[in-house]
């Protein structure tokens, strides 16, 4: 599968099964790494050796990559008490400046988390996104946020497809019509709640096929 994300992107991948999850994110990955750009991937703690194994069996050199600052395989860090969506951008926007500093250009390919004390509140995970919206716009980052339909709750998803203006579904990217984010950040921080329930979720992925 080739996407082809401009630069600047800042996409949610939808993802129902473990295939269509590599399906997207291994392409991404090794097509990164081909071009010599810095490669961030973030998942679950309990798969990062997983992840290890099956970027090795599509062919991207792990070790290697590794080696020379490339690529980062990490786990999902647990949220502290006092996370703040800004803070947490400006610190992740130090990172991503050095890797630019040095490769020019890079990926940020992360999972979403869904589990109790790894998951952001449902308005931490608005504002965040939104965040990281505003930071990588006009830049040489592509950044894929990984959402699993069978276990994220309906107000997360819906949080997804408002605060991204692109949306990877059944393999295809696209522009993402539920894209809000102007409208949130105007009304903040009164607007990063959701009500969404399954069947308003269902509704708007059934829209986007």
């Amino acid at each position: 599968m080739n996407l082809s994300l401009p630069y600047g992107a800042h996409a949610c991948h939808l993802f129902r099964n473990n295939l269509e999850q590599k399906d997207v994110l291994l392409p991404l990955c090794r097509k990164g790494l081909e071009n010599n750009e810095f490669c961030s991937l973030t998942v679950a703690p309990e798969t990062v050796d997983d992840w290890a194994i099956e970027l090795q069996a599509y062919g991207i050199d792990v070790q290697g990559e590794q080696d020379r600052g490339a690529l980062l395989l990490k786990a999902i860090a647990a949220p502290t008490a006092d996370f703040r969506p800004v803070r947490q951008g400006g610190e992740l926007w130090r990172i991503v400046q050095a890797m630019l500093e040095r490769f020019g250009a890079g990926r940020l390919l992360r999972e979403q988390p869904w589990q109790p004390g790894l998951a952001l509140t449902v308005e931490d995970l608005c504002h965040f996104e939104l965040t990281k919206d505003l930071l990588f716009k006009d830049t040489h980052v592509r950044s894929v946020c990984q959402y699993d339909l069978r276990n994220h709750p309906p107000q997360s998803i819906h949080t997804a497809l408002r605060t991204h203006p692109l949306v990877i579904l059944d393999g295809t990217l696209r522009e993402n019509p539920f894209f809000d984010g102007p409208a949130i950040l105007a009304r903040e921080p009164n607007a990063f709640s959701s009500n969404a329930d399954a069947d308003d979720v269902a509704q708007m992925l059934a829209s986007l096929r």
